[in-house]
This record gives C-alpha cells, structure tokens and sequence, in this order.
C-alpha cells in the first residue's frame, strides 16, 4: 500500500470510522460534513479547483474526495508530517497537535495500523 493510500485509510477511520454514509458537523440541524473523510463542500470546491480536479460523470462521491484528498497530501507530504496534513484537513488551517491533541492521536493510532 502506498504513502499516500495509508494516509488515506488513516484519515478516513479518524473521521467516521471509514463509513461513507457519515453526516456530521451539524449547523442548525443540517450536516455541514459528509462521507468517510467528512469534507465540506466548499473545502472540495476550493481543493478540487486549486488542483484541477472535476468529478466524472459515473465517479462516486467517495472516490471523487480521494482523488481531492490525495492531490491535497501530495502537496504537502515532501514538507509536513502525515499527522500535520491531517491536522491542517482536520482544522481547515495548519495547526500544532496541541490544538487537537485526542484526533492527533487518533490519526497517529490508525496510521500505525494500516
């Protein structure tokens, strides 16, 4: 399995438990936050743009967030750790672990199983 697929399993087991039925980060009782990695729309809108990357017409929503997540860690894996990029996906900013020190541990945790 390559680099950037553990980190890509890693990610989505620290998000949802890999489920990519998951719904989360509710705003006035309505999900914000959606599939395995539980991305935001308008994240998707800004990665999928800034690197270039459009849906296929018969692409699934899941595959369609790994090809965007994957391009966002490609970006930054030569320079930041795979828990700072996960943090920094985490957040929507970079970050230090001490801003969220349980999901650091968590990502830590299931990286080291894949």
């Amino acid at each position: 399995m390559s680099a950037v697929e553990k980190f890509l399993v890693a990610l989505a087991m620290t998000e949802s438990d890999g489920s990519v039925r998951a719904w989360g980060d509710e705003v006035k009782g309505l999900p914000m936050a959606f599939g395995a990695f539980q991305t935001h729309l308008c994240w998707l809108w800004q990665y999928s743009g800034e690197y270039g990357i459009s849906p296929g017409v018969d692409e699934s929503v899941d595959a369609f967030q790994r090809r965007v997540i994957a391009a966002f860690y490609r970006a930054r894996c030569q320079v930041m750790s795979p828990a700072a990029i996960a943090l920094e996906f985490h957040l929507g900013h970079r970050g230090t672990p001490a801003d969220a020190p349980v999901y650091v541990a968590r990502f830590a945790e299931n990286l080291r199983r894949v």
